[in-house]
């Protein structure tokens, strides 16, 4: 369970850094509500692998995940072709976001808030805030 929060946490970092996250969430969106859901594939692997903690059906599990998973390459037709084009295309830099008026929507516009005590959840002796260094100091 520790390899799957450090993937996510990994995952969440880069997209932020890159400031693609907004690209990422309609991704993440689509793939569950699109014209082709991949729920239907999800609760079809949760349902033969639920069925794999019964000793009898662990075998015939085994067999139906793999049954799934090739259906799933398969499925996708022309899955060979696109993949051999992806790999000859190389890897594809994604669109930055659309910048509000107001910046909020970069990483760097949200450290200078925070830094310039646009929040006040944040102390200000984190920053190097005037009263937080005067209290540390004593004077």
């Amino acid at each position: 369970m520790a390899f799957v929060f450090t993937i996510v946490g990994l995952l969440m970092i880069v997209t932020g850094v890159k400031g693609t996250y907004a690209q990422f969430g309609q991704q993440v969106v689509s793939d569950f509500t699109g014209s082709q859901p991949f729920t239907y594939w999800v609760f079809a692997i949760v349902g033969v692998g639920a069925l794999g903690y019964i000793d009898a059906l662990r075998t015939v599990s085994r067999l139906f995940l793999a049954l799934i998973l090739v259906s799933m390459v398969l499925a996708n037709r022309g899955f060979f072709a696109q993949l051999t084009d992806a790999l000859k295309q190389g890897p594809i830099a994604p669109q930055a976001p659309a910048s509000s008026s107001s910046g909020g929507s970069s990483l760097s516009s949200a450290i200078s808030a925070i830094a310039s005590g646009g929040f006040s959840i944040v102390p200000s002796w984190l920053f190097g805030g005037s009263s937080g260094a005067s209290a540390a100091t004593g004077g």
